[in-house]
């Protein structure tokens, strides 16, 4: 990706933070205040391709049970249903082992090999598969929810890229989009340690 924001298209991006440990680069729009986490370079994809990318820790009693806690802040607003709930970025499957057990049909996608299997061993009731979810062709409008928690700011095109998810979502279907906040604490204070 060049200096070009996504959103506005001025040619305003500038680096938050120093390149991290695999190459990527969190970048922010001084136009429109727009972020991306990355440039989506070919050798950034590669490295969340491979099997030995670490989602096993989500298996962790511990991360499970705080995962879990996240989950149950959605009930509200994600009730038993019993429609089709699509998790892009599906990782370990933790989500959908919930979302079938609040009575959704559920798909994940992710386009580790490693996360489809780990996903298959905590939901064996998902279709899952591995890919992006334009290679996925799911028909249009088949999907009632989707959901995408920290997936966005690793996609190249965004604009792009949810008029795909757009393109799955039954009239009136839900999105529920989470995507870290480079304004908070946590977040200042590694940019205040690493510089």
């Amino acid at each position: 990706m060049g200096t070009t924001c996504p959103y506005c298209s001025k040619d305003m991006l500038r680096a938050v933070c120093p390149p991290l440990w695999h190459g990527g680069q969190p970048l922010k729009c001084r136009a429109c205040g727009g972020g991306i986490y990355t440039d989506a370079r070919d050798e950034e994809l590669s490295y969340w391709t491979e099997d030995d990318v670490n989602v096993t820790v989500y298996r962790d009693p511990a991360v499970a049970t705080a995962f879990t806690r996240k989950f149950e802040r959605y009930r509200s607003v994600l009730p038993a249903r019993g429609g089709t709930l699509l998790e892009v970025g599906c990782g370990a499957g933790l989500f959908l082992a919930w979302a079938v057990a609040q009575g959704w049909n559920v798909c994940g996608l992710d386009i580790s090999s490693q996360a489809i299997a780990l996903s298959q061993e905590a939901c064996p009731r998902a279709n899952l598969f591995c890919g992006t979810i334009e290679e996925a062709h799911y028909p249009d409008q088949s999907v009632n929810c989707v959901v995408l928690w920290d997936v966005i700011e690793h996609v190249q095109s965004p604009e792009t890229w949810l008029k795909s998810v757009a393109r799955v979502l039954v009239p009136g279907g839900l999105v529920l989009l989470e995507t870290p906040d480079e304004g908070c604490l946590p977040r200042r204070l590694v940019r205040g340690a690493i510089g």
